[in-house]
């Protein structure tokens, strides 16, 4: 059977513009990398054996590094930016729910990126310091 372009839209299909997402998608989408980033900064208190292999590898330099910029990134492409192309198409009755899950996400941003900055900074002055100390 064959497919006849000039008989495509006799058939009963329309195509139809892609949906806007939805406000609650952004914010499960928010509140399931928080909950993933607070098991992991509470994971030594949580995990009986505090010197226990899993939890230093957890917590090693190269989580502390990566994890918050891979949490923004995805809370940026997953929730910020679907939220923010949409904040024009949507009725002005919902405007309040994206503005709301918009203003969320930037404070997730601002927050995770100050905090992350702010352990890279200390972390640069402590490895700067420890070599001078050796010398």
């Amino acid at each position: 059977m064959e497919i006849v372009e000039e008989r495509a839209l006799q058939s009963g299909y329309q195509p139809r513009p892609a949906a806007l997402p939805a406000a609650g998608e952004a914010l499960s989408v928010l509140l399931a990398v928080c909950a993933v980033l607070w098991v992991w900064w509470m994971l030594p208190d949580l995990w009986p054996l505090a010197h226990h292999q899993l939890v230093r590898l957890v917590h090693s330099e190269w989580a502390w590094t990566l994890l918050p910029p891979l949490a923004n990134w995805v809370v940026f492409r997953q929730a910020t930016r679907p939220v923010l192309q949409a904040l024009s198409r949507v009725w002005p009755a919902a405007r309040r729910k994206y503005r709301f899950v918009l203003l969320l996400c930037l404070l997730f941003h601002v927050v995770t990126l100050c905090g992350w900055l702010l352990f890279m900074l200390l972390g640069f002055m402590l490895y700067c310091v420890a070599g001078e100390l050796s010398f």
